[in-house]
């Protein structure tokens, strides 16, 4: 085994570790901690066999396994960068309509002076 293959090992048993512990504390939704770790894993197969991704890509007619890998990684990353646009946005949302609810609760409860 090469040094980058344990190094690459150790890492990603301490992230499998670590979304393992935020799913048991409830950190992230259980759904969201299974997709995690089937990312982990699916990478912990690329560190242990890195052939495989050369003969993924030879299957896609994609020359390198290295450029499978970035096209993936890049995939990802939008899709990523999707959910978290769109999170924001909800929590955007949610945050003017709670600002409003309360300033109409305190209108309500002031009583209004006299001129």
């Amino acid at each position: 085994m090469l040094p980058i293959q344990i190094l690459g090992l150790i890492g990603l048993l301490v992230v499998i570790i670590g979304t393992l512990v935020y799913i048991s504390k409830r950190k992230i939704s259980p759904e969201e901690g299974i997709l995690w770790l089937a990312i982990w894993v699916l990478l912990l197969i690329v560190v242990l066999i890195p052939g495989i991704t050369f003969d993924i890509a030879r299957l896609l007619g994609i020359g390198r396994g290295a450029d499978l890998v970035v096209y993936l990684l890049v995939f990802l990353l939008l899709v990523v960068d999707f959910y978290l646009i769109a999170r924001i946005e909800q929590l955007e949302t949610n945050t003017t309509r709670l600002i409003r609810e309360i300033a109409l609760r305190d209108i309500k409860k002031k009583p209004r002076k006299k001129k």
